[in-house]
């Protein structure tokens, strides 16, 4: 029973580590960028937050007022043709409250804040990002209950919440399509849904798994951990080749949209790999935590 136990958690973890990479090279190899204006809606929301920042002198090419987000590089802004679809604000130290204009950029794929010091609750903003993807707010230190608009991000996909100081239960997230789910070092309770048992669910440091629950010890690390390098090599070996062969055409341009290999949290979480017009993005590693399974995690308390 303990063999069939660890055979499944090592499939679950490299069929995730499968399903990023496959997913990082779709968004390489997707939309072509085209120059135009951006969208009034997602330009005034960007304003939005640079002035709730503060106008960060890190935010380099960002205007307090006007400008084109997507002609004119800004950093951390990822585009498709004239929509904002991806924001990469990680590690800059920046502290607030995440503004509600957020709401207004309806293309967005990706959202990464993590590592700075946003606080206080996160407001109920996510019903009209449908589009939305990967979400990491994690290492900040917002509180309060999880907004009920979460249960509206119908492409939701992976998840970062840890190392936050969020309350009440994790209810909201039962019918998200989650693959993966950070939730780490926060105040949580309550039972975990039923449905989030069966995906890749990270609860260490919250409360501690329910009486009779024993928290599961990571089985098959090394073949995982190879699997999981030996996919993302691949990956990228595939859109390089395709990105070369492609550039020879002078009439396509290929957009450089995020790509998601896995690497350690601590050393390089985010490492950005710049081009011509936009930012790769890179969500936090999966490969070094450990899981909980259907019969291992029946609850958060």
């Amino acid at each position: 029973m303990d063999r069939e136990k660890s055979k499944n958690k090592e499939l679950r973890a490299v069929e995730l580590a499968a399903e990023i990479v496959i997913l990082g090279c779709i968004l390489l190899l997707g939309p072509s960028f085209t120059s135009a204006d951006t969208d009034p809606n997602d330009v005034a929301a960007l304003l939005d937050l640079y002035r709730n920042l503060s106008c960060p002198p890190q935010l380099t090419n960002w205007k307090p007022n006007g400008g084109d987000a997507c002609e004119e590089n800004w950093k951390g802004i990822t585009c498709s043709g004239s929509r904002v679809t991806a924001i990469n604000l990680a590690g800059n130290g920046f502290s607030g409250c995440l503004p509600y204009s957020i709401s207004q950029m309806t293309s967005l794929k990706y959202i990464n804040v993590s590592h700075n010091k946003f606080q206080g609750q996160l407001r109920d903003m996510f019903a009209s990002l449908t589009s939305l993807f990967i979400l990491d707010i994690s290492f900040n230190a917002m509180s309060g209950d999880l907004p009920k608009s979460f249960n509206l991000c119908s492409s939701l996909t992976l998840m970062y919440l840890q190392n936050n100081q969020f309350t009440g239960t994790i209810d909201v997230l039962a019918n998200l399509p989650l693959k993966y789910l950070n939730i780490e070092n926060n105040h949580f309770s309550g039972k975990i849904p039923d449905r989030l048992k069966g995906i890749n669910l990270q609860i260490g440091g919250t409360s501690g798994p329910a009486p009779g629950a024993s928290r599961p010890s990571g089985f098959g690390i090394g073949g995982i951990l190879a699997t999981v390098i030996f996919l993302s090599v691949v990956g990228a070996m595939i859109a390089f080749f395709i990105m070369k062969r492609r550039s020879r055409k002078p009439s396509t341009e290929i957009e450089n949209y995020p790509v998601f290999p896995l690497a350690s949290h601590e050393e390089q979480e985010m490492k950005s790999i710049q081009s011509s017009s936009t930012t790769r993005l890179l969500p936090p590693p999966i490969h070094d935590q450990k899981s909980v399974d259907e019969d291992d995690a029946s609850g958060i308390i």
